[in-house]
């Protein structure tokens, strides 16, 4: 009896594989991942209460050494493009300038982008008074001011669509102050 038992069982889930639909269709694959924004997660020096010293002994040799840098994260590990602004207009069509970018580890999302060692003598940072430094990043080309184009991509159905790229932006508040110099002891308060 336990023999046929057995036989009985093994017809059961025999029959019963039979009854499930044996689909040999591959999944389809899946569509491309949609592009996420990249975010400044750091800044050197400090956003607010830098001073940029004009005084006695004060040159662009000594204002090189002053670096303006932030530190971007982006999930999708791409190219990061930069654009500086010194006192900007409300349509950022002043001068700008592109910075320089350092390469985080491959893979890691990190890069670092620093403005140009000249762009306190070669902007008004170089003027006494309050001065806004801004900085915009992105993860696609710029256009006019700190307008992005969206990249048209290939569906896997065939289609098109138009695959957004992002900026993210820090500012930071100087001060350009001809009483602090460069010279300690060189009679600037």
């Amino acid at each position: 009896m336990k023999g046929a038992g057995a036989w009985l069982a093994v017809l059961a889930l025999a029959w019963v594989g039979c009854l499930l639909p044996q689909d040999e269709r591959m999944l389809p694959e899946l569509e491309r991942a949609r592009n996420l924004a990249p975010r400044i997660i750091g800044v050197q020096p400090q956003l607010y209460g830098f001073t940029i010293p004009l005084g006695e002994g004060c040159s662009p040799q000594t204002w090189s050494r002053l670096e303006f840098r932030a530190f971007v994260s982006d999930p999708n590990d791409d190219f990061i493009r930069d654009r500086w602004f010194v006192d900007p207009d409300q349509n950022y069509s002043t001068a700008m300038w592109q910075g320089r970018r350092i390469p985080g580890p491959a893979g890691s999302g990190m890069t670092t982008v620093e403005a140009q060692p000249n762009i306190i003598a070669m902007t008004e940072l170089s003027k006494p008074g309050d001065h806004r430094l801004e900085l915009f990043v992105s993860d696609g080309e710029f256009t006019q001011g700190i307008q992005t184009l969206p990249e048209s991509v290939t569906l896997l159905d065939g289609g098109r669509t138009d695959d957004f790229k992002y900026t993210d932006s820090v500012m930071w508040v100087v001060k350009s102050d001809p009483q602090v110099c460069c010279i300690p002891d060189g009679g600037c308060n």
